[in-house]
C-alpha cells in the first residue's frame, strides 16, 4: 500500500498539476461484459471486492455477470431477479441452520442472503422486483445482527412531520451511564445503511457509537436530495447529542461518496461536529457544468433528486435537468469555500483515478482556504474501495486521535 497526504495547499497545487484523472479502466479477464454500458462495467467491476467484504458470493456474482446485460431490467435473466433468488436460497438455508439449532451458520447465512439482496437492488430502486430485494435485504441484516449478537438500537428521529430511520450500534464493552463519542455514517447515492458494516465495524472498534442513516434520497429516507440536506444530518445529531450514553463534546460525521458533500458543508457551518471524514464527496457538482458521467449513474443520481426516469430517456435532456439541480449544491455557489474560523477537523479520502468525482474537486477546497487533511490512494479509483480495508481502521484511529485533543484546538 501506498498513500499520500497533502497537508496545505502548496502540495494540494503540485498534485493537481502533475496528476488529474489520467486513468483507462482494465477489465478483469473473467469477466464477459456483453450488452452492459461501459461506465455499468467499470462501476460493477469496482465493486466487486466490496460487495464480497459484505459477505456477497464473487464467483456468484461474476458469473451472473456474464449471463446479463446490465444492472436494469426484469424477468428471469436479468441481474434483480438471479442475485435476488441467490438470496433467498440463502435466507432458506439460514433459516434451515436456525431451526437446527446452529446460529452461527444461520448469522452467516443471514449476512450473506443480505448481502445478494443489496446487490440485487442495486444501484436504486429501478423496478418493483429491486424494491422487494430492498424489502428482503432490510429483514435479513436484522436477523444477521440479532443472532451476531451485535448491539444496536434502531431509532427514528422525528422532522418535519416525517422520520429519519437509522441504527444506533454500541461498543462491546457499552454501559448505559457511560458516555460515548458518536460518528454518524451514511454512503452515497447507491450504498445504503445496512451496508456499511465494515465502517460500523472499524469505529466500534475505538469504542465509538456509530448511528447509520440513509444519506437523503436514498433507502428508507422520506426526503430527496436538496440544497440544504445536510439539515437531515444536523437534525440527528441535534436528537442523539441529548442522549445520556452520547458524549456531546465529541461528536463526528463519516459521509462517502455523494454525501461526503454533507461532511463537508457540516464541518464548515455546525459547530456540534468538531470532525468530519468526507470519502470522495463532490464539492462545486461543476459549478452548473455537471461533468461526464456515464448514464446509469445520471439515473442513480436522478432518483435521490426526484426526477422521473422517463426524463433520462433522452438523454441529454435528463442530464440538463439534473445540472440545474446539482448546481445549487456547489460549496462554492453558497460561498462557503473559504478559509473558516471555528471548522471542524476535516479529513478526505479517495482514490487518484476516481471517475465519478474528478480529483480536482478535492484540490479545489485547499486552494480556497479550507483546511483538510487528504488521504489519497495512487491507483485506485472513486471511494478508494480497493484500499477501504486500510483506511477505515486507520480513520477510525484519527477520529479518537481528534478526540484526545484540548478542546480549544477545535476553534481555531
Amino acid at each position: 500500500m501506498c498513500l499520500f497526504t497533502y497537508p496545505n495547499r502548496l502540495y494540494a497545487l503540485l498534485f493537481l498539476f502533475f496528476s488529474i484523472n489520467a486513468y483507462s479502466a482494465s477489465i478483469d479477464s473473467r469477466l464477459d461484459y456483453q450488452g452492459w454500458g461501459s461506465g455499468e462495467a467499470h462501476d460493477t467491476e469496482r465493486r466487486i471486492s466490496s460487495w464480497v467484504a459484505r459477505g456477497a458470493e464473487e464467483a456468484f456474482i461474476v458469473n451472473t455477470i456474464n449471463t446479463t446485460n446490465g444492472l436494469f431490467g426484469e424477468g428471469t435473466d436479468s441481474w434483480v431477479y438471479k442475485l435476488a433468488k441467490r438470496g433467498d436460497e440463502l435466507t432458506m438455508q439460514a433459516d434451515e441452520a436456525l431451526a437446527k439449532g446452529d446460529k452461527k451458520k444461520a448469522s452467516n447465512m443471514y449476512k450473506s442472503a443480505s448481502a445478494h439482496y443489496g446487490v440485487a437492488r442495486y444501484p436504486f430502486l429501478h423496478s418493483p422486483s429491486s424494491a422487494v430485494a430492498y424489502e428482503k435485504h432490510n429483514k435479513v441484516y436484522y436477523q444477521f445482527l440479532t443472532l451476531s449478537k451485535i448491539n444496536f438500537e434502531l431509532v427514528r428521529v422525528p422532522l418535519e412531520g416525517k422520520q429519519i430511520i437509522g441504527n444506533l450500534y454500541k461498543p462491546n464493552d457499552y454501559r448505559p451511564k457511560k458516555r460515548y463519542p458518536l460518528v454518524v455514517i451514511s454512503g452515497g447515492i447507491d450504498t445504503w445503511k445496512n451496508e456499511l458494516w465494515p465502517t460500523v465495524a472499524a469505529m466500534l472498534a475505538q469504542n465509538f457509537l456509530v448511528f447509520a442513516m440513509d444519506m437523503p434520497g436514498t433507502g428508507e429516507s422520506e426526503w430527496k436530495i436538496d440544497a440544504n440536506s445536510e439539515r437531515i444530518y444536523k437534525a440527528a445529531v441535534e436528537y442523539l447529542k441529548h442522549r445520556p450514553d452520547v458524549d456531546s463534546d465529541k461528536m463526528a460525521v463519516f459521509l462517502r461518496s455523494f454525501a461526503g458533500h454533507f461532511a463537508v458543508k457540516l464541518a464548515l457551518t455546525y459547530p456540534d461536529i468538531k470532525a468530519a471524514v468526507n470519502v470522495a464527496g463532490p464539492i462545486t457538482f461543476g459549478d452548473g457544468e455537471l461533468w461526464p458521467l456515464p448514464e446509469f449513474m445520471l439515473r442513480t443520481v436522478g432518483a435521490g433528486f426526484g426526477i422521473p426516469q422517463t426524463e433520462f430517456d433522452v438523454l441529454e435532456r435528463g442530464t440538463e435537468i439534473l445540472s440545474e439541480q446539482v448546481s445549487s449544491l456547489s460549496l462554492r455557489a453558497q460561498g462557503l469555500m473559504k478559509e473558516t474560523k471555528g471548522q471542524a477537523h476535516l479529513l478526505t479520502i479517495n482514490g487518484t483515478k476516481d471517475q465519478l468525482v474528478p480529483t480536482d474537486e478535492i484540490f479545489a477546497l485547499s486552494l480556497s482556504g479550507v483546511k483538510q487533511e487528504l488521504w489519497l490512494y495512487p491507483d485506485d479509483g472513486h471511494c478508494a474501495g480497493k484500499n477501504a480495508k486500510y483506511y477505515l481502521p486507520k480513520s477510525a484511529t484519527w477520529l479518537k486521535n481528534i478526540f484526545s485533543l484540548p478542546q480549544s484546538t477545535h476553534q481555531e
